[in-house]
């Protein structure tokens, strides 16, 4: 995947500008800050924004609006807002432009995009397609040092919150508290959604820091190619198995997207670096190594790499995988599904699951088949939450990083 953007977030006053202008002189100069691109806009047709962020910028313009401002400085900052995340969707949809942003949208629009994921988290979730996102942290101390600096250089500046708050310690404190809270809350969903994310503390080795960001933005999340849409509803068509008549297939592909959105994330270089078990011959990673047992599901050209029931451990691979994925799998592993639980736990640095809580279908021979719920997933993890859990139309969708 060629990523587009690379943007900041962080409360207001870590230093994220001060960062960047540390950063820029290390980096591949292809890669532009907001102020080129807005030059190189001016030549430029940009194009309308898309729904979702006109209702993003619709959001943030109410909100601008309750500020304690006046009514030129409120038109001056909604503009503003509205310009940044304008350019910063012209460079996602362009061919040639790459943008490193300080000031980005998921840190600007935090607020807004938090409310909008509630009810539109699909449209919200591809703002980050082709984005890496570069968390700031650091102690409440240090930003209140960094607020009082600004305020000193730049009195009366837009971002100058140190002075609007007529330097009050207890406003401050709570707006900062605030901040912090926010930039925590949009960090947990962009990492949730499976976007490329690395956290930096700022008040560690600032060359060390300089030289972690610079080799997160070089890298190369993802150089495996993962199946699209059309290639999963043509193999489902083609595949001789009657698995893929009994449900909608626009059902089935929501977890497939989802699955797949996670593992673009985990810098998989190899498709070997992932075990999918009971594919019933729709591999998310085309040339993953796959796990199958014997006598259900069958389909044409069935060649697992692991003949084997997953309900007996150890199971047949003796290395460690970077993901392992069982869709719609484990309600048949009972009554040992804790124990392949573990397994996959052992084996694998992440781990995707979908399962239904019920007892929905139930083959002969696998009459102990049943659905699990969150609470015996906590259970059998030591109590620890998976890092991503939502409720799909055909079952739970579990992911957990084990590596962390």
């Amino acid at each position: 995947m060629k990523f587009k953007v690379i943007e900041f977030i962080g409360p207001s006053g870590i230093g994220k500008t001060t960062f960047f202008n540390h950063l820029k002189g290390v980096v591949d100069p292809a890669w532009l800050g907001m102020d080129d691109v807005r030059e190189i806009a001016k030549t430029q047709n940009i194009s309308e924004p898309d729904d979702i962020v006109r209702t993003i910028i619709s959001r943030k313009r109410e909100n601008v609006e309750k500020l304690n401002r006046s009514e030129f400085q409120k038109k001056f900052i909604g503009d503003y807002f509205e310009e940044i995340i304008t350019l910063d969707q012209h460079v996602s949809s362009s061919k040639n432009l790459k943008l490193i942003n300080d000031d980005g949208i998921f840190h600007n629009f935090a607020k807004e995009i938090l409310s909008a994921s509630k009810e539109k988290y699909n449209e919200v979730q591809k703002l980050l397609l082709n984005r890496k996102i570069i968390y700031f942290k650091a102690s409440p101390e240090k930003l209140l040092d960094n607020l009082k600096e600004r305020h000193q250089k730049t009195p009366g500046a837009s971002n100058d919150w140190y002075g609007y708050t007529q330097k009050n310690s207890t406003s401050i404190q709570k707006m900062i508290e605030i901040s912090v809270n926010e930039s925590e809350e949009i960090y947990n969903l962009v990492k949730s959604m499976g976007a490329a994310v690395m956290c930096i503390n700022l008040e560690e080795d600032n060359m060390e820091n300089i030289e972690k960001a610079r080799n997160f933005i070089d890298e190369h999340t993802c150089s495996v190619d993962f199946i699209t849409k059309e290639d999963f509803i043509r193999t489902a068509e083609l595949n001789n198995s009657k698995h893929w008549k009994t449900q909608p297939l626009e059902n089935r592909w929501e977890y497939h997207e989802k699955s797949i959105q996670i593992l673009k994330s985990l810098q998989i270089s190899n498709p070997d670096e992932v075990l999918e078990i009971g594919t019933v011959g729709m591999q998310l990673l085309p040339g993953s190594e796959t796990m199958d047992i014997e006598g259900y599901w069958n389909y044409e050209g069935k060649n697992p790499t692991y003949l084997h029931d997953a309900r007996k451990t150890p199971w047949p691979p003796e290395k460690k995988y970077k993901a392992i994925v069982a869709l719609r799998v484990f309600q048949y592993l009972a009554p040992f599904q804790d124990i392949a639980f573990n397994e996959a736990k052992k084996l694998g640095e992440n781990l995707i699951i979908v399962t239904p809580r019920g007892r929905e279908y139930i083959p002969k021979g696998m009459e102990e088949t049943k659905g699990i719920t969150y609470e015996e997933f906590l259970e059998w993890n030591d109590g620890t939450p998976p890092d991503f859990h939502q409720e799909m139309k055909l079952g739970d969708f579990y992911y957990w990083n084990f590596k962390k």
